[in-house]
């Protein structure tokens, strides 16, 4: 799993190469290493790797998978992904998925975000791991957000 650096899909690829081998004689972690190459992790800030990984950091985090969530939020910090995006990203999903199961979740990620102005990296960056965690660990509740969107889907039909 280390080779694919995490990715499920591109690990299940490589389970499908090594089969299509059809090899009768096992293969040595070495000899696998020289025939797979390392993959090097992969993030491209502006382009569809950004993101399928903050997608993939939701998923974990609305899965309530802390370890994931902290995985994929330190992947993208390693890639060089400006660590605002990370924090409003946090916020928003405070707000979307958290909402009043823990009202303390917004607070949560808004001091995480103002010690990140504050101390900047690589400090700061602790103060956003610990709030992902507390993100992925909350209850979830998404009861807000569905009403506003229903408030605000009633109001456009009255218009019309």
């Amino acid at each position: 799993m280390a080779m694919a650096d995490g990715d499920g899909r591109y690990f299940l690829n490589l389970v499908e190469e090594v089969f299509s081998w059809g090899r009768a004689q096992p293969v040595d972690a070495n000899g696998l290493m020289a025939a797979l190459q390392k993959r090097a992790p992969a993030y491209d800030k502006d382009r569809e790797e950004h993101y399928n990984l903050i997608s993939a950091w939701h998923k974990a985090t609305r899965g309530s998978d802390p370890d994931a969530a902290l995985y994929w939020f330190a992947r993208m910090l390693e890639g060089g992904e400006d660590p605002l995006f990370l924090a409003r990203r946090m916020i928003r999903a405070a707000t979307e998925d958290i909402g009043l199961a823990d009202p303390t979740a917004l607070m949560i990620c808004n001091e995480a975000a103002q010690a990140y102005e504050r101390l900047g990296s690589p400090e700061g960056e602790l103060a956003l791991a610990q709030a992902v965690i507390h993100l992925a660990t909350a209850l979830k509740s998404n009861a807000a957000y569905k009403a506003l969107r229903w408030r605000v889907r009633r109001r456009v039909k009255q218009v019309r």
